[in-house]
């Protein structure tokens, strides 16, 4: 068995975790801004009344400032017909597949990548709500044709034309894989965690940053047994239920001074 490149702790993967997701999250401003409604329109919201662009027919203007406006997106767009065909991509969908748009529109989206969902009942419950809501937001993994594969977070809406009729769907994709490593690690070392916890020889209980009680076995807890609820109470409380006012005061100094120190 390697050895971990640093130490284990709850609080730190906990932390990496929050990190990560306050990084996948910069692009949710983005999305609020602009979201495509239909094929072929690209609608902006702002404190003023919406703004729609047409993506077929734009005079100068409009073209460049549909562009600038899908190239500053932060997350993927890939819209497709109802035959699985690729319509049109945006910027940020090039760049996360590495592919150009002038080659793989009109192609089917296999060209770009599958999906691999966490069960067939996933993803049947996926295309029943596409079908019967309009939209569908979860996630699953990809596979590329080159065997690159990555989790994604999608959010897919239906297409319609101004008729109403549905002529495909988007797809709004965000790559979160590394934060799907740090939350498959985190789960596993909790997991580990509680385990010695619990298979500790004596006693054990843990008190977080907060000094709450995060954690505690199943020899520890008659102690606490007139303490409730226990998870997540002060550890000042817990002291002064168990010993009293003065004596549970006396050992949150101490606990304070170790946690301090």
């Amino acid at each position: 068995m390697s050895k971990p490149s640093r130490p284990f702790t709850v609080q730190a993967l906990r932390a990496e975790n929050a990190a990560l997701r306050a990084r996948l999250d910069e692009a949710e401003a983005m999305l609020q801004a602009i979201s495509v409604r239909e094929m072929g329109a690209l609608v902006v919201e702002g404190d003023a009344d919406p703004q729609r662009f047409a993506l077929e027919g734009l005079d100068a203007e409009q073209r460049r400032f549909r562009d600038e406006m899908l190239a500053r997106g932060v997350e993927a767009m890939i819209a497709v017909d109802t035959e699985g065909r690729i319509t049109s991509l945006n910027a940020a969908a090039e760049r996360l597949y590495g592919v150009r748009a002038v080659d793989v529109r009109g192609r089917e989206l296999t060209a770009m990548f599958t999906r691999h969902w966490p069960s067939p009942e996933g993803e049947a419950a996926a295309w029943t709500a596409l079908r019967g809501q309009g939209e569908w937001h979860g996630e699953y993994l990809q596979r590329t044709p080159q065997g690159r594969e990555f989790h994604v977070e999608s959010s897919m809406s239906l297409l319609r034309d101004s008729h109403g009729d549905i002529i495909g769907h988007l797809s709004v994709l965000r790559d979160i894989t590394e934060r799907h490593k740090a939350e498959v690690a985190l789960r596993r070392n909790e997991a580990l965690f509680s385990t010695i916890i619990e298979q500790a020889p004596g006693g054990v209980y843990v008190v977080d940053a907060q000094f709450r009680v995060a954690a505690m076995n199943a020899e520890t807890r008659p102690y606490f047994a007139a303490v409730q609820p226990l998870i997540g109470r002060d550890f000042d409380e817990a002291l002064e239920i168990v010993w009293g006012l003065e004596v549970g005061r006396q050992i949150a100094t101490i606990f304070r001074h170790t946690l301090a120190t």
